[in-house]
């Protein structure tokens, strides 16, 4: 059993978030616009790293229950700058609600 053919697969497959990302940026740009077409049809493979310091994204699996053999997960610690590009370094977290209301 194997992955579904190009464009076949579920709601969040990658095809249309490369079309909609990808390719108005591109205009233009001949080739480099060629190779993201190649991309989207299945006629050229890449190497898609993505990094997620939110947590927020999920890649299905089309080989489950089986593990899927071309995904590679790496866990790792947030840094301080994406701490505080998400906001996280500032947010109160303890005694957060307002004295003011409660009086």
């Amino acid at each position: 059993r194997g992955p579904p053919p190009p464009g076949e697969g579920p709601a969040g497959d990658h095809q249309p978030v490369l079309l909609r990302g990808q390719l108005p940026v591109l205009g233009n740009h001949g080739e480099r616009r060629e190779e993201l077409t190649a991309v989207i049809e299945g006629k050229r493979l890449v190497e898609l790293i993505l990094e997620d310091p939110a947590g927020n994204s999920y890649i299905q699996n089309v080989y489950a229950p089986d593990p899927d053999p071309h995904l590679k997960i790496v866990e790792f610690t947030r840094t301080a700058e994406d701490d505080d590009v998400l906001g996280i370094t500032h947010m109160k977290t303890e005694n957060y609600e307002d004295d003011s209301l409660t009086s």
